[in-house]
């Protein structure tokens, strides 16, 4: 007499539907994330560029740069640009974040 032993997940029976509802939903919550974040951000600066005088003289520097810079490219070299500038900066954080994790590696290994 045989068993039928069920290995793994049981498959789930989700439709068409549900899934596009699970991924809008999921779209949903990052799009209000991310407006929350702008909004966040741009009161942010407001304030700073209000209160602190410094601030305010290097902001007016980048944004004249950067009008510059999107008058004499075009848009999609600005974006570019941004786009690239965002990287440059995670990529050294990261970089920042591995050389820790391996300095306390080492550190690890010589307890």
């Amino acid at each position: 007499m045989g068993y039928k032993v069920k290995r793994g997940p049981t498959p789930t029976n989700g439709t068409i539907k549900e899934m596009l509802t699970r991924f809008m939903k999921r779209v949903i919550v990052v799009l209000i994330l991310m407006a929350v974040m702008v909004l966040m951000g741009y009161f942010l600066f407001q304030f700073a560029y209000r209160e602190v005088p410094v601030f305010a003289d290097a902001a007016d520097d980048v944004i004249r740069w950067f009008r510059g810079f999107y008058k004499e490219y075009g848009v999609w070299a600005t974006v570019g640009l941004f786009l690239f500038i965002c990287i440059s900066v995670w990529a050294i954080g990261e970089e920042a974040r591995r050389k820790e994790r391996r300095k306390q590696a080492m550190n690890e290994m010589m307890k």
